[in-house]
């Protein structure tokens, strides 16, 4: 075999390598699409809301990252099943009447979050806090950096 026979022969294995490549570069491409819209709910938050006023605002920032990052790939409808999986028992239940209204509301997660926030928030919340503010007082004998 001739040195312009070998190359031939290299150029050949080389040009059926690369459209293996692309031929295997495609069904990746393919199993992702059908592995991102098939997926399943993302793990629940552990800690579930269970109707405590001072737990809302904190899980309601999580629920609200987890369903702009983690769960930017789902439809809404998955998104409020999300917000719904995430309370605990006693409050699905309280909620079982919203919670199957969401066809009716587009499956909003956000309105959902908010109409938790309307039943569960803690309105007297900023009246404690400057009660709280005003009644502070550095004592005699403390010293400024243990009093703050």
């Amino acid at each position: 075999m001739d040195f312009q026979s070998s190359l031939s022969a290299i150029e050949a294995d080389l040009n059926r390598f690369r459209a293996e490549l692309a031929s295997i570069s495609r069904q990746l491409q393919r199993d992702e699409a059908r592995r991102l819209a098939t997926s399943s709910l993302p793990a629940p938050i552990r800690t579930r809301f269970d109707g405590t006023k001072s737990q809302l605002k904190g899980w309601r920032i999580t629920v609200e990252d987890r369903l702009s990052s983690d769960c930017a790939h789902l439809t809404p409808r998955q998104k409020w099943i999300f917000v719904y999986d995430d309370l605990a028992d006693q409050i699905q239940k309280r909620l079982s009447y919203y919670f199957e209204s969401g066809e009716t509301l587009e499956w909003n997660a956000v309105a959902f979050l908010h109409h938790l926030e309307v039943l569960y928030s803690d309105s007297t919340s900023g009246t404690v806090a400057r009660l709280e503010l005003r009644m502070l007082r550095q004592a005699a004998d403390e010293s400024f950096s243990d009093y703050l």
